[in-house]
């Protein structure tokens, strides 16, 4: 829910694809299982002994091989190019070309259908991440929800996740680090952008669509922006925007109540605040624009 008028901060900003599942093509399972790169360990049915399918991991990445020969590689590909370590750091587009190279070379990796995918970018917030994870309210009638791990938020919908991270408190850092992304977990819709295959994220034409699908997603979101002032409204409106940090308030509303509140919650952040949401959605696209060498 982003106000049109806009606020320029200079400041400092901090992968663009992260997590991918893949259906493996015109691939032989031979291949994987005689790399000296990987030792293969067995899901067996206790009733049976039959092997269900073996796997390994490296650099996490997680392999897997069925009975019938169906192969699938799942894992972070920003994890994969800093050795499976951290995925805190930038991943631009050479980077992650550099890692579609080398699964060619090292496992001979050439293509494959997208199963799952995730994609976003890190950067570093004016405020503390977390009092931005609390801001995170509604992203078209579904609710942010925070679980065990207080570190992120997530917003359920039925072919992706709206996920949103605090990862300078997720690897103590010394530093404000939020993480954006969408994580698709059905296809449909990045299929239509024509992001099908391995091959497809080499397309930095179809990698600009996703930059912008991400930031429309961001834009969308009923947020309520902490730097709100109400000091100035009578008391009774005082006391109704108090209410509006509450995640249980929008939840207990109608659709039409709903979207009451949030068009008066936005007129108010658009005169009486400093636009965190717009700066944010700035700070987004700006750092795709750097990763995708744009």
């Amino acid at each position: 829910m982003i106000p049109i008028n806009k606020r320029e901060h200079p400041q400092k900003v901090k992968g663009m694809i992260d997590f991918i599942k893949l259906s493996l093509c015109g691939f032989t399972s031979k291949k994987l299982l005689e790399n000296p790169l990987f030792k293969f360990t067995h899901e067996v049915c206790d009733e049976t002994g039959e092997i269900l399918c073996s796997k390994t991991r490296y650099k996490n990445l997680r392999f897997k091989i069925y009975p019938s020969g169906y192969c699938e590689l799942a894992g972070s590909l920003h994890y994969y190019f800093n050795n499976g370590k951290q995925n805190y750091n930038d991943f631009t587009y050479n980077q992650l070309l550099w890692v579609l190279s080398d699964l060619e070379q090292k496992f001979q990796i050439h293509e494959g259908i997208i199963k799952n995918l995730e994609t976003g970018v890190n950067i570093n917030p004016p405020i503390p991440s977390y009092t931005i994870l609390n801001g995170l309210l509604f992203h078209i009638g579904k609710p942010f929800y925070q679980p065990i791990d207080r570190s992120y938020k997530e917003c359920s919908h039925q072919r992706l996740y709206i996920k949103c991270y605090d990862k300078g408190k997720q690897f103590d850092l010394n530093e404000e680090l939020l993480r954006f992304e969408l994580k698709y977990v059905k296809m449909e819709d990045l299929s239509y952008l024509g992001i099908k295959y391995l091959s497809d994220l080499k397309n930095k034409e179809k990698l600009t669509k996703l930059k912008n699908i991400v930031l429309r997603y961001w834009g969308e979101i009923l947020f309520y922006d902490p730097s709100l002032n109400i000091e100035n409204f009578p008391i009774s409106r005082q006391n109704k925007f108090l209410q509006y940090p509450n995640p249980e308030f929008w939840k207990n509303l109608t659709s039409e109540q709903r979207k009451h509140h949030r068009k008066v919650l936005y007129n108010h952040t658009k005169y009486n605040s400093d636009n965190l949401q717009l700066e944010l959605y700035n700070e987004i696209e700006k750092k795709f624009t750097f990763l995708l060498g744009e």
